[in-house]
């Protein structure tokens, strides 16, 4: 399992129909603003399950939490929250056995 942020100038191409499938390419120089984060986990069988979310998804998630006091974390590691917020949102859909 894993997660990354993407920027406007990254090179990314997401695909979530039935050959579900990320192309991410960072860009290596100022990579611009923010357009969303994702979460790639491989399953047993071997394909993988893929969660996108916008930028608005990932603001209004901070906005819930900042509803409940001053988070540090959106503050101090706001890309990391967000990828954090794209994995919760995916572990939903994930089996919960040993496999």
């Amino acid at each position: 399992m894993f997660a990354n942020v993407v920027y406007e100038r990254d090179t990314f191409d997401i695909d979530l129909g039935s050959d579900a499938r990320v192309t991410h390419k960072p860009c290596l120089g100022d990579r611009g603003d923010i357009l969303g984060a994702y979460a790639v986990a491989k399953m047993a069988h071997g394909s993988p399950e893929i969660e996108w979310m916008s930028k608005d998804d990932l603001d209004r998630i901070r906005k819930v939490a900042e509803g409940r006091g001053k988070s540090p974390a959106w503050s101090a590691w706001p890309e990391e929250m967000m990828k954090k917020s794209a994995i919760r949102r995916m572990s939903k859909r994930l089996p919960l056995g040993h496999d």
